[in-house]
Order: C-alpha cells, then structure tokens, then sequence
C-alpha cells in the first residue's frame, strides 16, 4: 500500500498511519494493520514524540478485538 509521499521518500506521518491501520482492519487486511502501526510507533519513537506513541498503543488497544 505505498504512497506516493513513500515513492518519492517522505514518511507518512504516525497520524495517517494509525488511519490506514483502521482501513486495513476494515478490509480485513490484518498484516497490513499490524506494519502500520509497527510503522507508526517507530515513527514516533524516533521522533521521540511519546504522545504519539500513546496514540498509537491506543489506537492497538482499539483494534486488538479486530487484530486477534
């Protein structure tokens, strides 16, 4: 599911990913959900924005019932 911000190397931003994660689940597409978010914490981490992180962890929490 590239983008084109990912084609021409820009990152997606954690937000966006946690969005596309959300798609994912919708589509039944649980790998892809599981890389977003994976994607979505280092992001965050890297960036050391840890309120982001916390969005993340939740938006895992959230979709752990879909996920499993």
């Amino acid at each position: 599911m590239p983008a084109l911000r990912s084609f021409v190397g820009l990152r997606e931003s954690p937000r966006n990913l946690i969005g596309l994660a959300v798609l994912a689940v919708t589509d039944g597409d649980r790998e892809a959900a599981r890389q977003l978010l994976d994607e979505a914490a280092e992001l965050a981490a890297d960036s050391g924005a840890q309120g982001v992180g916390r969005w993340v962890e939740g938006a895992r929490d959230e979709l752990r019932v879909a996920l499993s």
